[in-house]
């Protein structure tokens, strides 16, 4: 895998999952099989896959500021005064709604891209 993705970054999905290792399942022929890599060889690839992966997504993220995107609220983060939900390409988007504004679970608002992470958005609510 480490070396597809590096072949080939844009292949990776955003954000990537990749277990250090998976149990092999019972009563399959893998488990008679000796595991012929090292558990440090695992780490370290899985390493390269998630450094490559933040790349990818911090980039593929960037595009998005400026834009206006349709988020779908699934709750607020009191502790950092952000209400959290999902765009349509299910990216976690953090933003700030105006002063006294409350948002209803499963409500769609529009908010203004201002930032961007690997793994997510931040916005401003534009309107209701």
């Amino acid at each position: 895998m480490v070396a597809s993705v590096m072949a080939c970054p844009e292949t990776v999905p955003s954000p990537a999952f990749a277990p250090v290792f998976a149990a092999v399942k019972p009563n399959t022929p893998a488990l008679a099989l000796q595991d012929a890599i090292p558990d440090a060889e695992k780490a370290r690839r899985l390493a390269v896959v998630n450094d490559k992966q933040k790349v990818i997504g911090a980039r593929r993220n960037r595009r998005h500021v400026g834009q206006v995107l349709e988020v779908m609220v699934e709750g607020k983060n009191a502790a950092r005064g952000q209400w959290v939900g999902r765009t349509s390409q299910i990216k976690v988007m953090n933003f700030t709604v105006p002063k006294g504004v409350e948002l209803a679970t499963g409500s769609y608002v529009s908010v203004r891209v201002t930032g961007s992470f690997p793994n997510s958005l931040v916005g401003e609510m534009t309107r209701v």
